[in-house]
């Protein structure tokens, strides 16, 4: 209700007078998508000059002003009642108009004297202009979830009085590294410290936080972090993202109670990643995003239980020993030489570009998975540029029944017509799925499943019999499209082939009926 005027309030309901009481003493004010209560439409800040040159300078600053006066009206008339503040949230480009800063300051005080549990702030900076929060935040004694965003902290002349923080989320704050490893160590009650793209330091720090749980630190472009130390035993998840690949330093010996790591970005040679398994007695996810590992990554743990690799494009060979584990995503586009003891289902991912030598890289892919039987999902994106293969190569490659996998997804990205078919062989000559899933996001998709369709219907049975292992065509019996899923989650189970250009975008699933011999 804060978006509404009073007339406004007083129109929606024959009990106005009621609706403005709750208007002005409910303790949740949020300014949030601030012009939208003028322009009639989300203007997000942060993309500040498109507006600007929409609406004009003068237009523009009008209605910033008009919104601050807004703000500062609603934030006293609440003040005025005495209640305690549950949560004030601010989003404002304020900072185009002159005293911005002193108006900032005001309302600021104001929350923290009347005792605001959740304080948001976001102020994007405009060109050369970042505005300085005032000393009186470091007394927010109350406030148990600080957000900041867009503005900078300096350093306090005493000491912080955050006695009962629980959640810090810095975006964008301008900080050094004395006042970061302040404010974790002299928040007795913080729980959450999470850091996206703030500068000013280059070296983490975090010691005495007693009861801190979790770090999610994220790199910022400005800045290059060279260190990250944590001393924390009370640590359970600990999250690393680097804007650029880069040698950083990571320390967490000091974490014996972390249960959770995810590292993004991050470059790892084999002596690194031993000491940050082994140092961990309680860890049970583990999770690798982009990551630069050695040629051979080597994991033996009795207590990981989910374990992630997603995008690490270098791993030549992986050794995986982890008895206990429940879950395992491989999402990559090359396929490792494995030693693997990960008895759970599998989440497989590959995005392939077609070559000459398709061949070879299926019955790579076919020998990377036969190490499991518990193939839960794999999704393949195709794509291809020259018509350089040949269906007769795939047949006479076949040397066993294919394997099975529990969810096939195929999307072809691009690639020739012609090629198409001998591509398919290939695929369901190693692997079988009773359920096909099939993105259908533009046109090129709508055909490619109507000529994949097609192709199911269209079936020669005396291509291959001289053959001792045939093609999918002898061992497919039946199909039928089951469900279209749109991304909302309706399931439309009548589909037809011809109707898909207007249902798109969304996903075809198909049933497929395998029948294979006992023996071959």
């Amino acid at each position: 209700m804060s978006y509404l005027s009073e007339k406004e309030v007083a129109r929606t309901s024959v009990l106005s007078k009621r609706c403005q009481n709750l208007r002005r003493s409910f303790p949740i004010l949020d300014f949030h998508e601030s012009y939208a209560h003028f322009v009639g439409e989300d203007m997000a800040c942060r993309h500040r000059a498109k507006y600007h040159s929409i609406l004009g300078g003068k237009k523009f600053r009008r209605r910033v002003i008009k919104f601050a006066e807004f703000v500062d009206g609603s934030l006293l008339r609440f003040c005025k009642l005495g209640f305690s503040m549950q949560k004030f949230r601010l989003l404002t480009c304020l900072l185009d108009v002159e005293g911005a800063s002193s108006l900032l300051d005001k309302w600021i005080g104001l929350t923290v004297k009347n005792h605001v549990k959740e304080l948001d702030f976001d102020v994007p900076p405009r060109e050369n202009v970042m505005y300085t929060l005032p000393q009186i935040i470091f007394l927010a004694e109350s406030v148990t979830v600080l957000k900041l965003a867009g503005c900078k902290l300096e350093q306090p002349s005493n000491s912080l009085r955050f006695r009962s923080l629980k959640s810090l989320i810095l975006k964008e704050v301008h900080l050094i590294e004395e006042m970061l490893h302040k404010l974790s160590t002299e928040c007795p009650s913080l729980e959450d410290l999470l850091l996206f793209e703030c500068w000013g330091f280059s070296r983490i720090y975090i010691s005495r936080a007693c009861k801190l749980k979790i770090i999610s630190i994220e790199e910022s472009s400005q800045e290059t972090l060279q260190s990250v130390k944590v001393i924390v035993p009370s640590l359970q998840g600990f999250t690393l993202r680097f804007k650029r690949m880069g040698s950083c330093s990571i320390d967490l010996t000091g974490c014996s109670n972390l249960n959770k790591l995810s590292l993004f970005q991050a470059n790892l040679m084999d002596q690194d990643l031993h000491c940050l398994i082994s140092n961990f007695p309680l860890l049970e996810n583990l999770c690798f995003s982009g990551c630069d590992f050695p040629n051979r990554v080597s994991i033996s743990s009795h207590g990981i239980k989910i374990l992630k690799f997603w995008d690490c494009h270098n791993v030549k060979t992986i050794d995986v020993d982890t008895p206990n584990l429940v879950s395992f995503v491989y999402s990559n586009n090359s396929i490792p030489i494995s030693s693997i003891n990960v008895p759970c289902p599998w989440e497989i991912s590959m995005e392939h570009v077609v070559a000459e030598n398709d061949t070879l890289w299926f019955m790579k892919l076919k020998e990377f998975l036969g190490v499991s039987n518990q193939i839960k999902d794999m999704k393949l994106y195709v794509k291809w540029d020259e018509d350089s293969l040949a269906i007769d190569e795939f047949r006479n490659s076949l040397t066993s029944l294919p394997s099975k996998v529990g969810e096939l997804s195929l999307r072809l990205i691009r690639g020739p017509l012609s090629s198409r078919a001998a591509w398919l062989d290939g695929l369901f000559g190693h692997f079988y799925s009773r359920n096909l899933n099939v993105p259908v996001i533009n046109e090129a998709d709508a055909k490619f499943i109507e000529w994949l369709y097609k192709e199911m219907m269209n079936r020669d049975f005396g291509c291959c019999n001289s053959n001792r292992i045939k093609c999918w065509r002898h061992y497919l019996k039946n199909f039928k499209i089951v469900a279209f899923l749109k991304p909302r989650g309706y399931n439309n189970t009548s589909v037809n082939i011809d109707d898909l250009m207007d249902l798109l975008p969304g996903t075809v699933v198909l049933h497929l009926d395998w029948s294979f011999p006992q023996s071959v």
